[in-house]
């Protein structure tokens, strides 16, 4: 047997998809590495009690006394085998040591292979001999010509002869064998589903004698042919074999949701876990969001990113991160991940929030917006423009509301005292506003920022992804979104923070099952039922928090609806229309801001809503047109 499958140390399993990995090499212990299966962090952490393994002591060997004139004996095996280097995104080890696990420390469980193969040989060579003889037998004495030549039949080619076995369709074969794809499953194909082999005993030889095959014979396309096929195959049987061909795909199962284990935060001390030192780590070309993830198991402190300073300060959660410290603290290692990319973060009550630099979240800014080309230098369409920002930009941060925020107005221009958060609310809703009139934009930021669709409709193609997930086993809250965000090849975002005021931990393990569901279907289906639920925050990322959070929190969308209106509609009663179809109390609630306006150039409707009512909106206009039609 290999030597290197007898000398595991001990086995670790997988946190994302639960693979079992052998740990080899006593220097990988207190490590961060990579899975080989699923390419998730991994700390190397040994079971209770464990101990490293003693060295071998040095065995002495006596010379006789024939032999004293030859060499001195050997002092033993102190060779080893070469270190690799360490992949991308690996930790160092816990001891501070440069060295890393070999290429065997850490791997999946398996059966040697040389042992496997070599009866793999033995065992088919008298298959083999038997199967030869039966050719050169059927050659002899069958009457059929190897190198006689048969005409295709229509519409095939000599490269697939008709006799040949054809595969049947994924349609057929579902319906044979079917099996959900758990958190083993590659994240980049789903595999193909064989039948394993079943081991042989190497105490054991077996003999089977191989069947005779039938001499086939070559299908022609001809009347006769079709004729004699008919009479073969009685009619009850074509039709069945031709039903079988024009079955449907099984349709999607709904998706089933239980939480097992519900966990209450962890209290931490946030500024005593952040000063426990770590011997080492080294982060290659990790993504931003991925690197956060890891330091969060890491220093088990709950880490939340601010979607919406990722946005502001232009920062994308796929921006490659590399770092190499040695005897850092965890604050020190979140301080450099952070800095990489203009951020910043805050701790205060047991939590950690990655956000802008603390000047941008409490400095007032003054700043002149020009708005000429949105007020034709009209001192009353300037001042009602600045009336609506007010109304629709953060309500309560001006000074009218209780705020610090002020405004001042001229012909052709908006003065605004602010936040960074605030002022880049501001760029965004005027240049929504030009892209909705038709006028050119006046940022250099990126365009696609400024665009009229919705945040739901920017996600739509990541949530109509169908996903397959089989978490029979329970496994935690975190585990299971990391998970369908690798399937839907898009990045969610756990508010830790909102959990945690809602006392749930992200640790909580949940069963879930769901087969052939849209992402957005199945991200329901996993969070409704424990008053969860989640928001788009672009086409690349989601946010998972409480329904509380999601209904405190007020987005502003544009809806051009200048196809609606005509005749038969005016805006007038299209507003009406949605705020009583559309979460009414949400309208007349005196302590609520949301609102709704028209604007008249543009035939747009500009709403300020919580994102589960902007989404019944969109179906509600999306229902309306399509009855129009």
């Amino acid at each position: 047997m290999d030597r290197n499958v007898q000398q595991a140390l001990f086995t670790i399993t997988c946190p994302t998809c639960r693979v079992r990995l052998a740990v080899r090499s006593a220097e990988a212990v207190g490590a961060i590495l990579e899975c080989p299966k699923c390419g998730c962090m991994v700390p190397v952490t040994p079971p209770d009690g464990w101990q490293p393994p003693k060295p071998p002591e040095t065995p002495t060997v006596q010379p006789s006394p024939e032999r004293t004139s030859q060499s001195p004996p050997s002092s033993g095996p102190t060779a080893k085998p070469p270190v690799s280097q360490p992949e991308s995104g690996t930790a160092a080890s816990a001891a501070g040591s440069d060295s890393t696990l070999d290429s065997g420390s850490l791997c999946a469980e398996g059966k040697p292979f040389r042992l496997w193969h070599s009866w793999q040989i033995i065992a088919a060579a008298p298959i083999a001999a038997a199967a030869i003889g039966v050719v050169v037998w059927l050659t002899m004495f069958s009457g059929i010509a190897l190198n006689s030549s048969v005409r295709p039949a229509v519409g095939q080619s000599n490269d697939n002869p008709p006799d040949k076995p054809v595969a049947k369709p994924a349609a057929e074969n579902s319906a044979e064998a079917k099996s959900l794809p758990g958190p083993e499953t590659s994240q980049s194909k789903t595999p193909e589903l064989k039948e394993k082999e079943p081991e042989q005993n190497p105490t054991e030889t077996k003999t089977s004698e191989p069947k005779t095959p039938e001499p086939k014979t070559a299908e022609v396309n001809t009347p006769e042919a079709t004729a004699a096929a008919g009479e073969k195959n009685p009619p009850a049987e074509a039709e069945s074999r031709q039903n079988k061909q024009n079955k449907e795909p099984p349709a999607p199962v709904m998706g089933t949701s239980k939480l097992v284990k519900l966990l209450a935060p962890e209290a931490i001390d946030v500024q005593s876990r952040l000063a426990e030192v770590i011997p080492g780590i080294e982060l290659r070309e990790m993504p931003f969001a991925r690197a956060i993830g890891l330091l969060t198991a890491l220093s088990g402190l709950p880490i939340t990113i601010d979607p919406d300073a990722v946005a502001r300060l232009q920062v994308s959660l796929r921006d490659p991160i590399t770092i190499r410290l040695t005897g850092a603290t965890l604050e020190e290692i979140l301080q450099e991940i952070v800095a990489k990319r203009g951020m910043a973060y805050t701790a205060e009550d047991g939590q950690v929030v990655v956000t802008g630099p603390a000047d941008q979240r409490e400095k007032l800014r003054r700043i002149r917006y020009t708005v000429s080309d949105l007020t034709d230098n009209d001192k009353a369409a300037a001042d009602r423009l600045a009336a609506l920002v007010q109304k629709l930009i953060s309500p309560e941060s001006w000074k009218s509301a209780g705020g610090e925020g002020t405004m001042e107005t001229e012909k052709t221009a908006l003065i605004v005292a602010q936040t960074a958060a605030v002022h880049d609310q501001i760029l965004v809703f005027c240049e929504k506003l030009r892209n909705a009139r038709g006028r050119p934009l006046k940022s250099n930021r990126d365009p696609k920022r400024f665009e009229l669709t919705t945040r739901r409709q920017q996600a739509a193609s990541a949530l109509h992804r169908p996903i397959t997930a089989n978490f029979h086993e329970p496994a935690t809250l975190v585990d299971i979104l990391a998970y369908l965000g690798r399937q839907a090849e898009i990045d969610i975002l756990l508010d830790r923070q909102a959990l945690g005021a809602a006392g749930m931990s992200d640790k909580s393990e949940i069963s879930f099952v769901v087969d052939n569901r849209p992402l957005g279907v199945a991200l329901d289906e996993l969070l409704v039922p424990l008053k969860l639920g989640y928001r788009p925050i672009d086409a690349y990322t989601l946010q998972v928090t409480t329904q509380s959070a999601l209904d405190a929190r007020l987005d502003l969308e544009f809806y051009p609806v200048g196809k609606l209106l005509g005749k038969d509609l005016a805006a007038s009663v299209l507003i009406g229309q949605i705020k009583t179809a559309v979460s009414p109390a949400s309208w007349n609630d005196a302590a609520s801001s949301s609102a709704i306006y028209f604007d008249q150039p543009s035939a747009t409707l500009i709403v300020l809503q919580s994102p589960p009512v902007q989404e019944a909106i969109q179906v509600f206009l999306d229902k309306t047109m399509k009855n129009q039609k």
